[in-house]
């Protein structure tokens, strides 16, 4: 069995856990993406619906390397709502209320030093690689949030114009500010335990160089745990993990 990494916060109120992945960007040049480009021609749309944020309403653009964001965000909408809530607001034209076109949105996010910063962010300014939700409900508060980290910036991974290989702990600490460490987890029944809390606490993994074939996993890709059957371990017809 592949070594496993827990990461625990300090205050043992959330924790992640995923596979261990090199700290290093992909060796094939995954991480060299696209440049900036402004959406030109586009419709202002909803930044949230009646119920926002949902790790259904976040979809991979595969035109960044954001899964180390995606992940941890995933999984905090899941089972931690009321703090991902806390990270952005509608200060545009739809006035807060779900479901309005808006133009605008304050993002609060924390810096590596750990000081909270408030950022704004125009729809309009929003790079058309950013990872929008479905054509159909164009959503766009976690586009919005990867913008929002673009501008802070200070995190591996936060290029200013682009996304790159990141850190999901740095991802975590981005939107809570809570502290974690790792605790190296080989033991099976372990593993099963800590997937088991994946409806009561946000838990990812991740795959390096080589990925799990059992499981159909594409390599160095953040994956949000959402349910444990019981023997997805032992049985590859079992989806224990959907992608965050």
């Amino acid at each position: 069995m592949k070594s496993l990494a827990l990461l625990t916060p300090i205050d043992d109120k959330a924790s992640l856990a995923f596979i261990q992945a090199s700290p290093n960007p992909s060796p094939n040049g995954n991480n060299t993406m696209r440049h900036y480009d402004k959406r030109d021609d586009f419709d202002y749309t909803p930044l949230v619906s009646k119920d926002s944020p949902q790790y259904k309403e976040i979809h991979y653009s595969d035109k960044w390397n954001s899964h180390w964001i995606m992940a941890p965000v995933g999984s905090l909408a899941y089972t931690q709502k009321d703090k991902l809530q806390k990270v952005f607001k509608d200060i545009g034209d739809g006035k807060g209320e779900a479901g309005k076109v808006t133009n605008k949105a304050e993002y609060h996010l924390y810096n590596a030093q750990g000081e909270e910063t408030t950022i704004q962010v125009d729809q309009s300014g929003i790079s058309d690689h950013a990872d929008y939700t479905s054509k159909d409900d164009g959503l766009w508060w976690f586009a919005g949030l990867e913008a929002a980290a673009l501008k802070m910036r200070g995190y591996f991974g936060l290029d200013h114009d682009k996304i790159t290989w990141g850190d999901p702990v740095k991802a975590f600490k981005m939107l809570t500010n809570e502290k974690a460490t790792f605790e190296a987890v080989k033991d099976k029944d372990q593993l099963k335990k800590i997937f088991k809390r994946s409806k009561d606490i946000p838990v990812i993994m991740g795959t390096g160089q080589h990925s799990d074939d059992q499981l159909s996993l594409s390599t160095w890709s953040w994956y949000t745990i959402l349910e444990y059957t019981g023997q997805g371990l032992e049985n590859s017809n079992d989806k224990v993990i959907t992608d965050g």
